[in-house]
């Protein structure tokens, strides 16, 4: 049925329900952002490693030329062990060292690390807090580090802000 044969009333609803959708994509893809903002306000993180096995296989015997250099104890259990630090974000733990030096390469991303930048990105409504530009800058730059880092639904609200522009300041 062409446009020409629909009623006003099945126009009018057919739009409508595009910008419900339309608006509903974008309320989704600030709230995404602000869990990302606030994942790296808290930086939780947790140690995590274990013992390195340095040989599993039955012991090389007496006439064995084999000899194992420079591997010894570093202060844990026989062997050795390797730590590392992951830090809790939105979508997954992730190396604590990988986030910092992403952050590193961002100036807003730097802020956020420090403790500085907004307390938050939105209002009670879900709308960014003001000035709007400034928390859609915050916005961008941690769905962009999400995106990085693997994750989609942070990919895909990122795409959603840069596609639909706030139609008006608060938006």
């Amino acid at each position: 049925m062409t446009a020409s044969k629909r009623s006003r009333p099945e126009i009018l609803a057919e739009v409508t329900s595009g910008l419900v959708s339309i608006r509903q994509q974008q309320r989704d893809a600030r709230a995404e952002a602000e869990a990302w903002y606030r994942a790296l306000q808290a930086w939780d993180t947790a140690r995590e490693g274990g013992e390195i096995v340095v040989w599993g296989g039955p012991r090389p015997s007496k006439t064995s030329r084999m000899q194992v250099v420079g591997i010894g104890q570093y202060g844990g259990p026989p062997g050795g062990a390797i730590w590392y630090t992951k830090l809790r974000l939105p979508h997954a733990w992730v190396s604590e060292s990988a986030v910092a030096a992403l952050c590193n390469t961002d100036p807003l991303l730097g802020r956020i690390r420090e403790g500085q930048g907004p307390a938050t990105l939105l209002r009670e409504t879900g709308a960014f807090v003001h000035p709007v530009d400034r928390a859609r800058e915050y916005a961008l730059a941690v769905l962009t580090l999400g995106a990085q880092l693997g994750d989609a639904r942070a990919l895909a609200a990122r795409n959603t802000l840069l596609a639909f522009a706030p139609a008006s300041p608060g938006e």
